[in-house]
């Protein structure tokens, strides 16, 4: 694995380490998973496989969900002293999902929804795989709309699955998922089955700007995105081509009201003149 030498870049991780290490002390079990993956990593620390995995099963014992989808992980790359083991590795992310976790749910869900059985790469169990990953999107895990939206879209036969594909895609941009806009500017763009075949440029290029927004940005969240970039029949606002506007509307941030006008809303109507009678 490639490691950052530049004194920049070790100081980074070394403040992340103090920051993950500290907040560890005051029980967030996020800052510890993610100190566990430094150690798997060697990432701004000492290379320790046996610490990360002393890290994940400490939260495995104190009944942190994530905790078990990272040991399912850990198990089936093999990582440090673990026997690298498909069926170990399942059974932790399917104990996971009861408990609770979204990436287990969601990685279940995908893996169940193909046509046949070819274990342990996936498996034909449509009606339960679906389940699974409503449940991930129903947390507001973005990804988990991405491959539902998918086989949605793929296993479509009427006018309404496409309606529903695109409901869930657009769901999952709000959540942040790059994914989907992409998916969506693509079909835009070319004319998917899924919004019937017809092109439409001007929402591809709202959906790529804000595919490439959260590629940089994975925490970016956009539960204002129906006000900026709503799905069809609905028209399209009007927009000043400036991608910033375009992210922050979606996002929520407030500006002065002639500027929300001027940047997503169609000019007022002009009033009648005055008769001269």
């Amino acid at each position: 694995m490639k490691r950052c030498g530049s004194r920049a870049c070790l100081a980074t991780h070394n403040d992340n380490i103090q920051e993950d290490a500290q907040a560890m002390k005051l029980g967030h079990w996020k800052a510890q998973l993610n100190l566990a993956q430094m150690y798997l990593e060697g990432r701004g620390v000492e290379f320790n496989p046996d610490e990360a995995l002393r890290l994940t099963e400490e939260l495995m014992r104190q009944g942190v969900p994530a905790a078990w989808h990272r040991m399912g992980s850990l198990y089936m790359m093999g990582a440090g002293p673990l026997r690298q083991d498909a069926t170990v590795a399942y059974a932790f992310w399917q104990r996971a999902a009861e408990m609770g976790s979204m990436e287990s749910q969601a990685f279940l869900g995908e893996k169940l929804s193909a046509n046949h059985d070819e274990p342990p790469n996936f498996w034909g169990n449509w009606p339960i795989g679906k389940k699974m990953m409503e449940c991930s999107l129903a947390q507001g895990f973005g990804r988990a709309s991405y491959d539902l939206g998918v086989m949605l879209d793929v296993k479509a036969q009427t006018p309404e699955d496409y309606r529903n594909a695109l409901a869930i895609f657009q769901q999952g941009v709000r959540l942040g998922c790059q994914e989907c806009a992409r998916y969506l500017g693509s079909a835009f763009r070319l004319g998917s089955p899924m919004i019937g075949r017809a092109k439409d440029p001007s929402r591809g290029e709202r959906y790529w700007h804000i595919s490439e927004r959260l590629r940089m940005d994975h925490y970016l969240k956009l539960p204002n995105l129906d006000r900026v970039l709503p799905l069809p029949p609905a028209p399209l606002p009007h927009w000043n081509s400036d991608p910033d506007t375009l992210i922050d509307a979606a996002k929520g941030v407030r500006g002065p009201a002639h500027q929300l006008r001027d940047e997503f809303h169609a000019p007022p109507p002009a009033r009648p003149p005055r008769s001269s009678a």
